[in-house]
């Protein structure tokens, strides 16, 4: 058995693993499916890039800047109102407006950060585990012979960090299809590689 954390070999079965210390998804015996003799081919974390997380959210904290400053310092006028002692001043409004300007960026890198953190991409030699859990858990299993494409996305700033994205498709029950996104990894070249060889049932070392 191996840590789909690090890939770390277990000697015996273990709710912790000895190198990273998290906790072995696949430790209880009652749930067979959670667990293989194979040693992961390899396992990938994505990269987080902070400034590119507030870059995305801009437009969030400038429209939250505008309403939580308008909307606090209306709420504190009229509780400055409802004691008795009304003060007009662009304090109260100015100051909402701050904390919003902070709050934004700081929540969207907490939660981006503990969700990429959570993030796991584990390939085995006939299929890849994938495992988030931070909102929610969220916990994938695809099989290569079940995959029916495989493409490589890079932006404009994943290239500047040697980073893509690999979208795995599979079809589902309903007719379209599904799969995952191993997204914000390095070296995803060898990755989309990987996949387009395991798929044609090219043996790999």
């Amino acid at each position: 058995m191996f840590c789909i954390n690090c890939g770390t070999a277990l000697k015996d079965i273990s709710k912790k693993c000895p190198k990273c210390d998290q906790e072995v998804i696949g430790h209880d015996t009652n749930h067979p499916a959670t667990q293989t003799d194979q040693k992961p081919v390899a396992v990938l974390k994505p990269v987080l890039i902070f400034w590119l997380v507030m870059a995305r959210y801009l437009i969030v904290q400038i429209n939250m800047t505008m309403v939580g400053g308008a909307f606090g310092g209306v709420l504190i006028f009229f509780h400055q109102l409802y004691l008795g002692t009304p003060n007009v001043s662009w304090q109260p409004f100015f100051y909402s407006a701050l904390f919003f300007f902070l709050a934004v960026p700081v929540v969207a890198i907490f939660i981006h950060k503990r969700t990429y953190d959570m993030t796991r991409y584990v390939f085995y030699p006939d299929h890849i585990e994938y495992y988030e859990g931070f909102w929610q858990v969220n916990r994938k299993i695809v099989t290569y012979k079940s995959i029916t494409e495989v493409d490589l996305k890079k932006s404009m700033i994943q290239r500047i960090y040697n980073l893509g994205s690999v979208h795995v498709l599979v079809p589902n029950l309903g007719g379209k299809y599904s799969g995952i996104i191993i997204a914000d990894i390095k070296h995803p070249e060898k990755v989309y590689q990987f996949l387009q060889k395991s798929v044609r049932g090219v043996a790999h070392e």
